[in-house]
């Protein structure tokens, strides 16, 4: 957990500031870790945030919502997210501003993150949807994912409840089988947990979520991929699609496919990639796969970034009666 500092004293405040500590909540500092990659800091200021966030309510009764996700260990997208934190009553203003941080690249040169919230909201869950992980109280995983459906954009959304699903299920992507519970029954306990907030605001989008989850996923950028796939109404597509290659009979696995139609996806996230013989092997693995008739196309995050303009590339790739039959899922655009 990141190591945090309570003080309401202006000189001790002004100290640890000079010593290298940032604020992150009034009356609340870090000591930022060395070292760490971007995604890194970004993750210790979230678990920071929330850790602040609980120590600063002590009537709060968890965290929520990407605080309760990330606490838990789920893929979320690289971002800063806001803090939820449950309590049994609100003061004036749910949302509050939070100080901005400033994060350092790779390359050595400072960014400045985003501006971050902290929403705090009387929806309080029931006590045993309520978990306790490195000491920090939050939604249990069920909860997290139903919140999150609710609440989150779409595309946001399902990064989580993808993750919630793969680690639930333990699904293998060999076999297709799953150590824990099935996709199918997951999904029914968590569209029946839907049924006791019929009237809280994002349920179609939330069932819209739930029906495309897959524990196949394997990084947040296939699980945007794939939610654009459905949003513009494509085909639907197989996610870790197995492929025996004709040539040495050699296991491929793509992120994205559709086996009739020899068309493969894959995201580039570059970090799987870790050094010249990864590459080399990825390219190799890419020839093979074109020498069997498979049309790879590569995404990378800035064209996951831009819902739209992916969604179009992707509708790009089938031909036009495919395309007239396409049915945007207007739902998974909220």
């Amino acid at each position: 957990m990141p190591r945090l500092t309570l003080t309401t004293l202006r000189d001790d405040a002004r100290a640890m500031v000079e010593a290298g500590a940032v604020k992150i909540m009034r009356g609340v500092y870090l000591q930022p870790a060395q070292r760490l990659a971007p995604w890194e800091q970004l993750r210790e200021a979230t678990l920071a945030r929330a850790a602040a966030a609980l120590h600063t309510h002590p009537s709060a009764v968890c965290l929520t919502h990407e605080a309760a996700a990330i606490a838990h260990g789920y893929t979320c997208l690289p971002t800063e997210p806001d803090i939820h934190i449950a309590v049994p009553k609100v003061p004036t203003g749910g949302r509050r501003p939070l100080p901005t941080l400033t994060y350092t690249a790779e390359d050595g040169h400072t960014f400045r993150g985003r501006k971050v919230s902290l929403v705090r909201s009387t929806r309080l869950p029931r006590s045993e949807e309520v978990d306790v992980v490195d000491g920090l109280r939050v939604t249990n995983p069920l909860q997290t994912a139903v919140d999150c459906a609710y609440d989150l954009p779409a595309r946001e959304a399902i990064c989580i409840v993808d993750s919630i699903f793969c680690k639930t299920c333990e699904a293998d992507r060999f076999t297709r089988n799953c150590l824990g519970p099935t996709p199918e029954e997951l999904r029914a306990t968590l569209l029946a947990m839907l049924e006791r907030y019929p009237r809280r605001p994002g349920l179609r989008r939330a069932r819209a979520v739930l029906a495309i989850a897959s524990p196949f996923s394997e990084s947040p950028g296939e699980s945007i991929l794939r939610w654009a796939v459905h949003a513009a109404g494509l085909p639907e597509a197989v996610p870790q699609l197995c492929w025996q290659s004709r040539e040495d009979s050699s296991t491929f696995f793509l992120d994205l496919g559709w086996e009739a139609r020899k068309l493969g996806l894959e995201f580039d996230g570059y970090v799987k990639y870790g050094g010249s013989e990864d590459l080399r092997a990825e390219k190799s693995r890419e020839m093979r796969l074109r020498r069997d008739g498979w049309r790879i196309e590569r995404f990378e995050w800035s064209e996951i970034k831009k819902p739209h303009e992916l969604a179009a590339r992707l509708t790009s790739l089938f031909p036009a009666d495919v395309v007239r039959n396409a049915r945007p899922v207007r739902d998974l655009w909220l």
